[in-house]
């Protein structure tokens, strides 16, 4: 019995803390996705140019900017790692069915030759320039963002069979006491999701109106990496946005004891007055076999 109490509350322990740890990254992505939003939204609207640049329109240097964005990039690459460990670890979520139907997705092929397109632009547009400019910050957030939006695939992808009813039939099994408050925690991080790739869309779609490039050699290819990057960033931010609004949905066991309560039965009647239903199908099915095994026999 102790150990069964003690075992209980170690559960109860590392509940709370992933729960604390959530709420943290939760919070975390919400600032840096909103300061990324007013900054990146403040430079496009005074720039008076065609390059990408944020000099003397915010009170902050463009390497304290710079620096900002590389964090929040780790911290979105190291919250969805976190998610897609809990969901690996979930038992409710079967991983091994879930990279078996991976191939299956049309959405996963799209994502991830997006994403591969994606690696381009961080080499062609963030990392060359910056190796030659010697600014390695400039590199860092290339490569941290690849990673990002890698996990962020992922778990787009393995969230699509994580569906509410699922969810809350687990918060209401596990967490009696305050289950709405989990609900709306599991929706609150999908629609954090939902923000930050709308302010990447956003950020790229202002650039292609106002054909601002960033500062590369390859400024004549940047225009058509832009679109891309703005379908991948906008297809990511649909989808999280379409799980948040997603609502339960009755099961069909539900649906059929509802469907059988509304209309009645009329085999059932049938045979409480002791009627035998006659199926006409069922009767031209049985004669043409009985006729099938009258030819065989002569």
């Amino acid at each position: 019995m102790r150990r069964a109490i003690q075992r209980r509350e170690v559960i109860v322990n590392k509940q709370t803390l992933t729960i604390a740890c959530i709420c943290a990254f939760t919070a975390l992505r919400m600032f840096f996705t909103f300061f990324f939003f007013v900054t990146s939204v403040i430079c496009i609207v005074k720039s008076g140019s065609r390059i990408e640049k944020c000099k003397g329109q915010v009170s902050f240097s463009q390497k304290t900017i710079d620096a900002l964005d590389t964090t929040s990039t780790f911290i979105e690459t190291t919250f969805s790692s976190l998610l897609i460990f809990l969901l690996y670890r979930w038992k409710w979520f079967h991983f091994k069915n879930f990279l078996k139907a991976l191939p299956k997705q049309r959405s996963a092929w799209s994502w991830a030759m997006l994403w591969i397109l994606r690696i381009v632009t961080n080499v062609l547009i963030d990392i060359i320039p910056s190796v030659k400019n010697g600014n390695y910050m400039l590199v860092v957030l290339g490569i941290s963002l690849s990673f990002e939006f890698f996990s962020t695939t992922i778990f787009a992808c393995a969230i699509q069979f994580v569906f509410l009813t699922q969810v809350t039939r687990w918060i209401n099994l596990y967490f009696t006491d305050a289950k709405c408050r989990f609900i709306w925690l599991y929706r609150i991080v999908l629609l954090t999701y939902g923000f930050r790739l709308l302010s990447l869309f956003l950020y790229d779609s202002f650039l292609v109106a106002r054909h601002i490039v960033r500062e590369s050699e390859y400024k004549s290819y940047d225009q058509i990496l832009l679109v891309l990057d703005a379908g991948y960033r906008g297809s990511l931010s649909y989808f999280f946005f379409g799980k948040f609004f997603e609502f339960s949905i009755p099961e069909e066991e539900e649906v059929v004891r509802e469907v059988q309560l509304e209309e009645p039965n009329e085999e059932r009647e049938a045979e409480g007055r002791g009627e035998i239903r006659v199926d006409p199908e069922n009767d031209r099915e049985l004669d043409s076999l009985a006729l099938l095994g009258e030819s065989l026999l002569a």
